[in-house]
């Protein structure tokens, strides 16, 4: 588990993140190799199982409700990301 608001988080920590809940909740299936290029829909993910994705990520981070609201105000779609932006979105936010 990353610490909270740990300001030394770099995009190595954050993607490192992103990978475990991944496999963490791909548990019942195997999401094939995880790279910055890997689209969030490729990875055999129900729209639920994303969204838990991105909850359990701002919970993680410390980002509150920060990373659904930039989304939400880029127009953002779960569908149209690729885990390297989501690492990018991340670090801008913090």
């Amino acid at each position: 588990m990353v610490e909270q608001d740990d300001p030394l988080l770099g995009a190595d920590e954050v993607f490192a993140a992103i990978r475990a809940l991944i496999e963490d909740v791909a548990e019942d299936w195997d999401p094939g190799e995880i790279s910055a290029a890997t689209r969030l829909v490729d990875l055999g993910m129900e729209s639920i199982s994303l969204v838990y994705l991105i909850a359990e990520l701002q919970q993680q981070l410390g980002l509150g409700d920060r990373l659904f609201n930039q989304m939400r105000t880029d127009g953002t779609q779960l569908k149209d990301m690729k885990v390297g932006d989501l690492v990018q979105s991340i670090e801008a936010l913090r």
